[in-house]
């Protein structure tokens, strides 16, 4: 084994190493770390294992979790040691284009939106900035018993694209505001994301009030003329009564029936 040339390192094969006896003259000397750093290496890991749930997500998860963890390596060799300033501001740029990822699927809906009916599908418009698809389950929870949401729904989005999705949702009580939280989750339970809050102002009486001001306005027409029928028949009895011929304007068939037929034999 060629030496490196440091004073203290004897170069020996496998076998000599495991055969030599247990050195006790080596002597180790701690030395402590500052609290900054200390802190910026446990973010770093917790980023990395954020970064390993969020792929599973996403069609490839090599895509991402290969370069982060060659990026974490890196900033974890001893050779930053001299250089404490350059080797935080390295971290703390890892940190923010790794939260730039975690970020990178959203909810794009804002409110607020009108529900008018009693059912309807509230659609959710979902933003995919990554260059792979993403696979997610969409959760949404109100914020009161005004509506009801039936399930959860599973969405595939695009690489960099959006995509709107209908959730079926049900106005149960009265009419009111609902902030409707929408959650993301990858396939294994993973928070996707930030969770999203959209306002809803509920009217779902409107579609009843509105049938109900149809039907008042059929009733009130149909009826009128039934009235105006009654009122006419009770009018021509009366007249035949006090002998007079009923106020009714003659048709031409009518007119044509009752005129005289011309005597025999005039044109001769």
């Amino acid at each position: 084994m060629p030496s490196a040339g440091v004073p203290w390192e004897i170069p020996a094969t496998l076998t000599q190493a495991l055969a030599a006896p247990v050195a006790t003259t080596v002597e180790f000397r701690s030395r402590a770390q500052p609290d900054t750093d200390v802190t910026l290496v446990r973010q770093l890991l917790q980023r990395e294992a954020e970064l390993t749930a969020f792929s599973a997500s996403i069609s490839d998860p090599l895509f991402l979790t290969a370069p982060h963890r060659l990026d974490v390596l890196a900033l974890l060799s001893t050779s930053w040691s001299e250089q404490p300033e350059l080797w935080a501001e390295q971290v703390t740029a890892s940190l923010a284009l790794s939260g730039t990822v975690l970020n990178a699927v959203t909810v794009t809906t804002r409110g607020p939106i009108n529900v008018a009916a009693d059912k309807v599908d509230f659609p959710i418009t979902l933003r995919n900035e990554l260059s792979q698809p993403v696979t997610v389950r969409v959760q949404v929870v109100p914020s009161n018993g005004r509506l009801l949401v039936e399930s959860d729904i599973e969405a595939t989005i695009d690489a960099n694209s959006a995509q709107t999705i209908t959730v079926p949702v049900t106005a149960a009580v009265g009419n009111g505001e609902v902030a409707l939280r929408v959650t993301m989750f990858s396939p294994t339970g993973v928070v996707v994301g930030q969770p999203a809050v959209i306002a809803v102002n509920v009217h779902a009486d409107w579609e009843g009030i509105g049938a109900w001001v149809v039907a008042s306005v059929a009733f009130l027409f149909f009826g009128f003329g039934i009235w105006r029928n009654i009122i006419r028949r009770r009018k021509e009895r009366t007249e035949r009564r006090n002998g007079k011929e009923p106020s009714v304007s003659p048709q031409p068939d009518a007119l044509a029936i009752a005129a005289p037929l011309p005597a025999a034999g005039a044109n001769d």
